[in-house]
């Protein structure tokens, strides 16, 4: 029992967290679209998937409004081909991307609306934050959970959380970051579920997979506890640790 996701990355970090899904075995590529305004950081053997928005913008320089109007463009044009991606083949979309650039940012709102009010399939998004050390950046996170609509599931993930492990290395922490989502998606696709006598089935998962709002996703080793409350305690644990903004959950 699994469930199924179409994934879109959306812009270079987007992009970078989608192809991670991939090169787990979590996602095929049939089953991933990559979207930026420019495509060259998009490896070779990915470009078969890669889309570049039609217009003359190659890239957005952490412009949300021009990602914003971009995005538009494209899916009156209906160049994107995201009808024919979405259609009739998945539970749920994911739509990955960072919060604080420009192409991500600006259009992954956007496409987020599309999907959910014009072709009516659930949303569910992951948004990066970055290393929080560029005040456009902050700004542009800031803008970006304004405007997100509480009729789809948000989830978060902050690069600056995987610093410490990754000895201040950036690079290391976005890796780290990108396989942290990794582990969430199969979370969410019950990839993790072990058959037992009271087993969660697709309708169950289905319905705490696409309960609007926004999520904290968390993993950990629950070790043997006594009781309820020491399971409590446990659990409470790993929601505490989660490398995410911080925020009360609503979904």
């Amino acid at each position: 029992m699994a469930l199924k996701c179409g994934v879109i990355g959306l812009g270079a970090a987007g992009n970078k967290a989608a192809i991670a899904l991939i090169e787990s075995g979590v996602c095929t590529q049939t089953d991933v679209i990559l979207l930026n305004s420019t495509l060259k950081d998009v490896p070779n053997r990915y470009k078969e998937i890669a889309l570049e928005f039609e217009g003359n913008s190659k890239g957005c320089a952490k412009e949300r409004k021009l990602a914003q109007s971009l995005m538009m463009d494209n899916l009156k044009s209906q160049s994107l081909g995201i009808d024919e991606f979405v259609a009739n083949k998945y539970d749920f979309v994911l739509i990955c991307a960072s919060a604080e650039g420009g192409t991500g940012s600006g259009s992954s709102t956007i496409l987020a609306k599309y999907i959910n009010q014009v072709l009516h399939v659930p949303v569910h998004l992951t948004v990066f934050g970055g290393f929080h050390n560029d005040s456009r950046g902050l700004k542009n996170t800031v803008d970006w959970f304004k405007e997100t609509s509480t009729e789809y599931v948000v989830d978060s993930i902050c690069n600056s959380s995987f610093l410490e492990e990754s000895n201040q290395n950036e690079r290391k922490a976005e890796i780290a970051a990108n396989m942290e989502f990794v582990e969430r998606v199969k979370i969410l696709l019950g990839r993790c579920l072990v058959d037992s006598t009271n087993n969660i089935d697709d309708v169950d998962l289905m319905k705490l997979v696409t309960t609007p709002g926004y999520q904290v996703i968390v993993h950990g080793d629950l070790g043997k506890p006594k009781n309820v409350d020491d399971f409590n305690k446990t659990v409470k644990g790993l929601i505490d640790s989660a490398k995410g903004f911080s925020t009360v959950p609503s979904a």
